[in-house]
């Protein structure tokens, strides 16, 4: 039997699962396309019910398994509408339901997961089990937070400001809270990644808007406050 000259010649396919786990894994171009179709897609529904399908309902027949090894509200409340709106629906995991690294190891769980559901979001303090779950993944991974990361806020901040307050680049963010917390460091470090280009005397910066860092004095461990270039 013969080959063709084309199927000699075509590239295998990539069947690796793309995750979203850290802004720091996409260049800005890609981050900035994401908030314009997110964008786009959030004023295509005005006019809709709350949970009512977009008319496209790009993941219809798609299950989305939200797992949390945390308590949340605001995550997974979004998490399942915005999955409804998209047509899809979720299955709702928690660490007390699995056997979630105690009766089999994280890998194994998400071996199992792949089979049944087509991506996984994941909410967990340890972000070592967040890259195990997705190196062993067959399906997405979501980062729904973890000490280190938490990639999907950032991106609802930046299309929340550009909301109401216009293009955040060349603007100045202050951000007040607990400097202690990795993922809030993360979050300003992250922004860098984003369609702002957010810096600081504590990031490396090609230029953007600029973030400043204030905290209470007994928490402070490291000056955060951005500097004039």
């Amino acid at each position: 039997m013969s080959v063709s000259r084309a199927a000699q010649t075509r590239k295998p396919v990539d069947s690796t699962p793309r995750h979203f786990l850290d802004l720091c894994d996409f260049d800005s171009g890609t981050l900035k396309s994401l908030i314009s179709a997110a964008r786009q897609r959030k004023k295509a529904r005005n006019g809709y019910s709350r949970g009512a399908e977009d008319k496209d309902a790009p993941l219809t027949g798609k299950v989305l398994a939200l797992v949390f090894e945390r308590p949340s509200t605001r995550t997974r409340i979004s998490f399942d509408v915005g999955m409804q709106e998209l047509g899809g629906r979720c299955i709702m995991l928690t660490g007390h339901e699995m056997q979630l690294g105690r009766g089999e190891t994280i890998a194994d769980t998400a071996r199992v997961l792949s089979r049944y559901v087509d991506a996984i979001m994941i909410r967990t303090l340890a972000h070592d089990m967040l890259m195990e779950l997705a190196g062993a993944a067959s399906v997405p991974v979501i980062n729904g937070l973890t000490k280190l990361s938490h990639p999907c806020q950032v991106m609802a901040d930046v299309l929340t400001f550009e909301e109401k307050k216009g293009p955040i680049r060349g603007r100045t963010i202050a951000w007040v809270g607990d400097g202690r917390c990795s993922s809030s460091r993360r979050r300003m470090r992250a922004s860098v990644r984003s369609p702002g280009r957010a810096s600081g005397s504590s990031m490396t910066s090609t230029g953007g808007s600029r973030r400043s860092s204030t905290e209470p004095s007994r928490w402070r461990q490291r000056p955060l406050v951005a500097s004039k270039r």
